[in-house]
């Protein structure tokens, strides 16, 4: 995402490297932040408040930070845009959270809904139950 002309790793040029006049090659001057971190951990952030269970939680925010992760380790993302890119994931989930919460009586996230995942062989069961 192109917010302030940050260099990739890959130009060779360091973290510090700006270009927000649009000076230099536009596609090697767009790291900071991470796009794919926001989409990636905000769905995942979202996902896991829906679950009390923090071995849960954990699974699902490893799983929301795969992309972000594999952007550095293939030199396309600084670590503080990636970090930055989660940090804003949390903020856009809460912020939405919050509003909702004043809009409506009804909260979201009080409802009952029972989840029951059973596995056997060849088969994958899920019983959902409000």
């Amino acid at each position: 995402m192109r917010v302030l002309g940050r260099s990739r790793p890959l130009t060779g040029d360091s973290a510090n490297s700006f270009d927000p006049l649009l000076l230099k090659k536009v596609n090697n001057y767009d790291s900071f932040f991470s796009g794919h971190t926001v989409l990636s951990f905000g769905n995942a952030y979202a996902i896991a408040k829906q679950f009390k269970s923090p071995w849960i939680k954990a699974g699902i925010y490893t799983v929301g930070m795969i992309p972000g992760f594999t952007r550095i380790v293939i030199s396309k993302h600084w670590f503080s845009d990636v970090a930055l890119g989660t940090v804003m994931s949390i903020l856009i989930v809460e912020s939405i959270d919050k509003y909702l919460d004043s809009r409506y009586n009804q909260k979201y996230n009080n409802k009952k809904v029972n989840w029951d995942l059973s596995f056997a062989p060849g088969q994958i069961g899920l019983n959902v139950r409000f």
